[in-house]
């Protein structure tokens, strides 16, 4: 289960294409992230797409995801959490 948030939740996937549920999805960082179907593709894009509200929850889908060196998570107040079931890797 996700944490309860005042928020909203951003779900990034860990590739350009996934899967969940049996179903196949693209992820783009055009898309909005508001659903595990409309997933982000880079946390970056991701972190950029929050309000910067405390509550916030950025969700990352099973899998590894890799984090540019560059990428700068500077928003106090926010959660980022593996999608429930599953142990994704951050490198």
């Amino acid at each position: 289960m996700l944490p309860q948030t005042t928020g909203k939740y951003i779900f990034v996937a860990p590739a350009a294409s996934y899967t969940i549920d049996g179903n196949t999805y693209d992820s783009s960082d055009n898309n909005d992230g508001l659903s595990p179907e409309r997933a982000m593709r880079t946390i970056d894009a991701g972190h950029n797409k929050l309000t910067a509200s405390v509550g916030d929850v950025l969700v990352l889908l099973p899998g590894s995801h890799t984090v540019a060196a560059a990428v700068t998570l500077d928003t106090a107040g926010i959660t980022i959490v593996g999608m429930p079931g599953a142990r994704p890797a951050v490198s």
